[in-house]
């Protein structure tokens, strides 16, 4: 099926700095390691009605012409090579890889964490963002109706909760 597409993520000066083969919406889609865009045009289709082997090649070359910055030889954040599979993926090591800690040593990280004390403050902090809206959206209200929005729905809403602002 001719279902993928290959995209790339846009810079403000015009430069790629992301290629990525996709279907569905995956290119507007927030990713755990590459920022998407805010501005919806700086992702660009660059082509479409592509079967799958044929959008992981076309990624390929993009990547090999465009360079890695984790190589040293170009302008990409792309962790692999593209195509199919994790090809000449940088990967760095933990430093304690492998390594097997001392129940002693086990013992000292327990009494340190069971010691830790939260203050009040640090509590409260720690409630306020549980309470917050989830992926930058906030309430907005204009003293009637209640919405909520990541941007500012109009002029005469203001930032908040009918229950949290008294009106005079």
């Amino acid at each position: 099926m001719h279902i993928y597409y290959v995209y790339q993520y846009i810079r403000k000066d015009g430069t790629p700095y992301y290629i990525g083969k996709g279907s569905g919406r995956r290119a507007y889609v927030s990713q755990r390691t590459i920022p998407r865009p805010t501005n919806i045009n700086r992702i660009q289709i660059v082509a479409q009605h592509l079967s799958e082997p044929e959008a992981f090649l076309l990624e390929s070359k993009l990547i090999a012409i465009y360079g890695r910055v984790d190589l040293g030889n170009g302008i990409l954040h792309n962790k692999t090579d593209g195509g199919d599979g994790g090809h000449n993926v940088v990967n760095k090591i933990a430093w304690n890889k492998g390594k097997k800690q001392t129940p002693e040593h086990n013992q000292k990280i327990s009494l340190a964490l069971k010691s830790y004390v939260r203050t009040k403050e640090h509590n409260q902090k720690i409630k306020e963002n549980h309470r917050r809206p989830s992926k930058g959206k906030h309430w907005w209200t204009d003293g009637v109706t209640e919405l909520m929005s990541v941007a500012l729905p109009g002029e005469n809403f203001y930032r908040g909760r009918l229950n949290q602002r008294s009106f005079a």
